[in-house]
């Protein structure tokens, strides 16, 4: 078809309308998350490999004996852009687990204490948080708090708790996280080509407007390409990365400038004086490599689209945010998957001398460097041999081998074998209840038939599973399938939570309610089994097993009263 309508032409890709365009469909609240794709990093995996660098940066912190320091504050951990919650409340459960470790006062014995801050720009999502039961128990300790934080312009972070607001002069470091952020902040594209260093101009046409669910679906984006002047954005610290990319793509390639992330990263480090762990993952290039041989094709926007609108992300650079961090004595760790995804540490200097620029090569980053043995040792944990991407890898492998069609019998050792692996993805995963649900019609099978002792300690790590468990509109019915398995098992109390958690997410079901009349009835809590199994005939009128059921429940009640009364 033809597009009507040139939406703009020829314009800085930063200055596009397409980020104005993203705003809007971010401002609609909890349910612009429906379509981004999120799960590498929200899962109880990754959450555990945070916790364990942040523990790490802190204790590192805390033994250099000439920092700042203040035991009577806690530390900060803020996460920017939470979006539905779920890594914000599995990496706090892993961080409670591992409080006992925090450092400790030799003088006065007084332990220092942390504080997670959940961020968004959207008071909706906000709302959203505060009133979410999940968070309830971190919020009345007083190890939870929330601010409105817009990642492309605020200075400041304010809590609405607590009321205090986080500044310069807090003595303590301040960690920052953002996963999945910084490819939706604002950016701008650069192309070597022949041994010129160009600036690439953006195009698009559109039939539909701005604020169309498919606005970006039906439309068509071109580039052009013109030399880039020098002094490009009249800032200092941009203008220094630009001009290292110009001399040092030597080859042709395209490179991103991400002026949004690079903004907020500055914010943060004078927000901190310095003293700023800031842990991220995303879809991003973290070596110079990285961008060779890239000049051959325009840029890619990678489209995220649901039925109540769009969203578009890019490739962004965290090779650019190491330039700017060396250049104030800052430490720069990457873990890359070699295919897009990336993992970052960026450990400010806080002895460096404000606005003092100095080379990469310098011993002053190296001395820095030399300080942090606990957190690059956690980082080379995290970026080993069996990291996020590759857990997600594995899981997915795995998935499609076990989704086969198989058309010879199974055998017994055969069923062993493919238990063993399937619980062995859910231990890698940390127990992640997403990752068990995609094993867990094989799962479910496979336990048919075991040993007694098998199944008692599948069980037991299934408990775990359970309690990583938090609630996602999208995600499957997790909770009725761990009480499926348990109720199997004859564990009838957390069989029973399991389905009554199934019931507030997911409504009334037949099955569920039935389930739960059976579990309750094996309890010998009759009441409540005669209750749901009414439930379950309401769900399926004239159902014969509910009817059976109700009129077995209803001549116990009535024997326990005849013995009652005698």
């Amino acid at each position: 078809f033809s597009f009507a309508m040139v939406v703009e032409r020829d314009v800085r890709f930063s200055e596009s309308c397409l980020w104005k365009a993203q705003s809007l469909f971010y401002a609609e609240g909890i349910e612009s998350f429906e379509v981004i794709p999120n799960y590498i990093t929200s899962n109880a995996f990754i959450a555990n490999q945070y916790a364990q660098l942040i523990f790490s940066y802190i204790h590192d912190y805390f033994n250099n004996p000439n920092t700042e320091k203040d035991f009577d504050a806690p530390i900060h951990i803020v996460e920017i852009g939470s979006g539905t919650g779920k890594f914000s409340y599995l990496l706090l459960k892993k961080l409670m687990d591992l409080s006992d470790l925090l450092p400790i006062d030799p003088q006065t014995e007084k332990q220092i204490k942390i504080k997670f801050v959940m961020t968004d720009f959207n008071q909706k999502i906000q709302e959203f948080w505060r009133e979410n039961k999940y968070f309830d128990c971190f919020i009345e300790s007083g190890t939870l708090d929330f601010a409105v934080f817009d990642a492309q312009q605020d200075k400041n972070i304010s809590l609405l708790l607590s009321g205090s607001t986080l500044s310069p002069s807090t003595k303590n470091p301040l960690i920052f996280i953002a996963n999945y952020v910084l490819c939706s902040l604002v950016q701008d594209v650069f192309r070597m080509k022949e041994g010129e260093f160009n600036e690439g101009l953006f195009t698009i046409e559109s039939p539909k407007d701005l604020s169309h669910p498919k606005f970006f679906a039906e439309s068509k984006q071109s580039w052009k390409w013109r030399p880039a002047r020098a002094s490009y954005y009249n800032d200092e610290d941009l203008d220094f990365i630009v001009e290292s990319y110009r001399s040092t793509l030597l080859t042709d390639g395209e490179v991103t400038i991400p002026i949004g992330s690079i903004g907020l990263f500055r914010n943060l480090l004078e927000l901190s004086s310095g003293k700023l762990a800031f842990f991220c993952a995303d879809k991003a290039y973290s070596d110079l490599e990285d961008f060779f041989g890239e000049a051959e094709e325009d840029p890619h926007l990678a489209v995220h689209a649901g039925d109540k609108g769009q969203a578009f992300s890019c490739m962004t650079n965290f090779h650019a945010l190491q330039l700017h961090l060396e250049q104030v004595g800052g430490v720069a760790l990457h873990a890359s998957d070699g295919e897009g995804f990336c993992i970052s540490a960026l450990i400010g200097n806080p002895f460096f001398a404000k606005h003092l620029k100095i080379p990469s090569d310098s011993k002053e980053i190296i001395r820095w460097k030399q300080k942090l043995p606990l957190t690059q040792n956690a980082f080379r944990r995290l970026s080993g041999p069996f990291g996020p991407e590759k857990f997600l890898k594995f899981e997915l492998c795995l998935e499609a081998i076990l989704s086969r069609d198989k058309t010879k019998p199974i055998q017994k050792q055969d069923k062993k074998n493919e238990l063993q692996l399937i619980m062995a993805a859910v231990q890698i995963s940390d127990y992640d209840p997403q990752a068990f649900q995609d094993f867990s019609t094989s799962l479910t099978k496979d336990m048919k038939g075991i040993h007694k002792d098998t199944k008692k300690r599948i069980l037991r790590e299934l408990k775990q599973v359970w309690a990583n468990y938090y609630y996602e509109p999208k995600e499957e019915d997790v909770p009725f399938t761990l009480g499926v398995l348990f109720m199997n098992g004859k564990e009838y109390k957390i069989a029973s939570d399991c389905f009554l958690r199934s019931v507030l997410h997911y409504g009334d079901a037949y099955e569920t309610h039935f389930n739960l009349g059976s579990c309750f009835e094996c309890l010998k809590q009759f009441g409540e089994a005669l209750a749901h199994f009414r439930l379950a005939l309401h769900a399926t009128p004239f159902d014969a097993s509910a009817l059976k059921a109700i009129t077995r429940i209803q001549n116990k009640l009535e024997n326990i009263s005849v013995v009652g009364d005698e």
